[in-house]
Order: C-alpha cells, then sequence, then structure tokens
C-alpha cells in the first residue's frame, strides 16, 4: 500500500507537469509557469503532503519536525529543477517558445491572472480530495467493495453546470481523464497494484467530472469558466493540453526520476535513508 501511495501521489502531482530545455526556452517557461502556475499541477499544499509521505518511507529515522524543514528548503531551492530535468524530452516534442510566451502575455492580463488564482485555490481543494478518496478507495478495491458514485452537489446551479460542461469540452477534459487512466493503469505492477489501478480507472472515467464540478463550483467564476473557453481556441494552449495529455499517460516517466533526484538530494543533507 505504501508503493499504491507513492505511485499515485507522483501520479495526481506530475500528471499534467511541462517541461522547459534549453536557456532561452528554460526562461520562458519559468515565466509562462509563474504566470500560469496551474499547468504544472504543483501547489505548494499538494507538494507538502507528497515529500512528507515520501520523506516517511525514505527516511530511516523519520522526524516530522526535520522532514518539515526538509520539504520547505527542498520546495525553494530544488524541486522545481528536478522537475524540468525529468520532463524536458516530453514538453519540446510538441510546444514551441512562442506558444509559451503568447500564453503568458495572456495570463498575465486581468482575466487571466483572476482565472490562475481562483483553479489554483480549485486545486488545492481537489488534489487533497483526490489523494484522500484514491487511498480509500484502493483499500475498498482490495476487499473485493465497489466504489460508491460520486454526486453533484444539491446547491451548484443548472445554469453553472451547463457552462461548466461547455468549459469541460472545449479544454477537452474528457480526453485528458482517459489519457491520466491509461497512464495510471500503466503505472500499476503485480495483481494487487493492477486490481487497484483498474478499478480507479473505471470509477475516474465515470466520477471524475462531477467530482471536478463539486470543487470548482464557489471557486471558479461564471467569467473564469468563459476565459477558460475562450483560452482553449488558441492553437498554443492546444499544443500545451495535447503534450499534457502525452505526458498523462506515462507518469513515472517523469515521475520516477523526481524521487530518484530527490532522494539523492536527501542523502546529499546527511539523511539516513532507507535503501
Amino acid at each position: 500500500m505504501k508503493l499504491f501511495r507513492t505511485l499515485l501521489l507522483v501520479f495526481c502531482i506530475l500528471s499534467s507537469a511541462i517541461a522547459f530545455g534549453q536557456d532561452s526556452y528554460r526562461q520562458s517557461y519559468k515565466k509562462f509557469i509563474e504566470a500560469c502556475p496551474s499547468k504544472s499541477q504543483v501547489s505548494a499544499s499538494t507538494m507538502r503532503v507528497s515529500l512528507s509521505t515520501l520523506n516517511q518511507a525514505l527516511m530511516k529515522q523519520y522526524d516530522k519536525s526535520l522532514s518539515d524543514d526538509l520539504i520547505e528548503t527542498y520546495l525553494n531551492e530544488q524541486f522545481f529543477d528536478d522537475v524540468a530535468d525529468a520532463i524536458i524530452p516530453f514538453y519540446q516534442k510538441g510546444v514551441s517558445e512562442n506558444d509559451l510566451q503568447e500564453v503568458t502575455r495572456l495570463m498575465l492580463q486581468p482575466a487571466g491572472k483572476q482565472f490562475q488564482e481562483h483553479l489554483m485555490a480549485m486545486y488545492d481543494i481537489y488534489h487533497e480530495q483526490m489523494l484522500e478518496m484514491g487511498q480509500q478507495l484502493a483499500f475498498k478495491l482490495i476487499d473485493g467493495g465497489t466504489p460508491d458514485p460520486v454526486s453533484l452537489r444539491p446547491d451548484i446551479s443548472q445554469d453553472y453546470i451547463l457552462l461548466f460542461n461547455k468549459y469541460y469540452d472545449a479544454q477537452n477534459m474528457a480526453e485528458s481523464t482517459e489519457s491520466m487512466v491509461r497512464g495510471l493503469q500503466q503505472s500499476a505492477s503485480g495483481e494487487q497494484m493492477s486490481i487497484v489501478a483498474d478499478g480507479l480507472a473505471s470509477f475516474l472515467r465515470e466520477n471524475l467530472k462531477n467530482i471536478m464540478l463539486n470543487s470548482c463550483s464557489g471557486l471558479l467564476t461564471e467569467s473564469d469558466l468563459q476565459f477558460g473557453i475562450a483560452l482553449s481556441e488558441l492553437p498554443a494552449w492546444k499544443h500545451i493540453q495535447q503534450v499534457s495529455n502525452e505526458i498523462s499517460q506515462n507518469p513515472l516517466a517523469m515521475g520516477m526520476p523526481v524521487v530518484v533526484a530527490y532522494q539523492g538530494w536527501l542523502a546529499k543533507q546527511g539523511v539516513e535513508l532507507n535503501m
């Protein structure tokens, strides 16, 4: 189960991450991700939870206070470069530097800033729910149970639901979901892990749209949804989405190098590790 938690954390955090390469491209990416942090799917709260879980598995003598200090130092000094190094080959295949610069300019406008601010607040809630739900579902699936479907919150208006459906379709989230679940299934090894992965994949195909809608309501405004619909028409954004979906199908190819790099960083800090 500890292996499952690690795979799920890597998958949820990095499934839509994006990358950079040469110096000029790297600088353009840095400006892009500062203007559009939602595309990295990495928020401070999500990363703290994930690295804390990894530390419990990696550190021979786990100490929460030391772990928290190490996490803050790593996030501030090294994480960004480790993620970049892991996923450079994926992202440079389909996203030009001009694409990054065009979307950056758009996101620096007032509507873009608001969209990103609200989207990141939504992701904080969404990721926490997904991590908690994923662990609960895993235990239920291992025990042979069937997960309950996710219902929409009763306070969501029909007008908001209709607009969200347009946003969902415009952003091609059904394809993103399919890429994500295929990646989860491909990451599984062993009979038990395959049972969990297949069960989670089926659950996500049927319920992820409702999970996202429940998370968005109250955080993403109707103006935000309209901005997202217009954004989806940009060729530059389509390039980013396409590569993100391709990356999502193989999360361990970029997630595991980050875990390995983090292990090496911990060792350099003098932390004794479980090997």
